[in-house]
């Protein structure tokens, strides 16, 4: 349709047609039904507690407002909360490519953590 030559990388990204691409709302709801499934208390975005005192790592997001993606409730163990917080990313992109998957999860991992 757009005139590329059809591959499956192209068929991931063409924005004239191609493959659906879930975008990061179904991959959310999608983690939120499958963790449902075998865990307690699945949500979306909860919001978290504030807190009042203690210190946090450099870049924490500290908004009244914090959320995260999904929050599940005896994913590791009994009794334990467990949280989720999904990226979408096309890791054979033109701008990727000279990087390895292991230094492009990490990138990824890093800018999380210092937003």
């Amino acid at each position: 349709m757009c005139g590329e030559p059809f591959h499956v990388d192209h068929a991931r990204i063409c924005r004239h047609g191609g493959f659906i691409i879930r975008r990061y709302n179904e991959l959310r709801d999608l983690e939120d039904e499958m963790l449902s499934m075998v865990c307690h208390d699945v949500g979306v975005e909860p919001v978290l507690q504030e807190l009042y005192c203690g210190v946090l790592a450099r870049g924490a997001n500290k908004a009244p407002d914090t959320r995260l993606d999904v929050h599940s409730h005896g994913f590791w163990k009994r009794q334990s909360s467990a949280y989720f917080d999904i990226r979408v990313s096309h890791p054979n992109a033109e701008s990727y490519q000279e990087l390895a998957l292991e230094q492009l999860y990490r990138r990824h991992e890093n800018k999380k953590n210092h937003v």
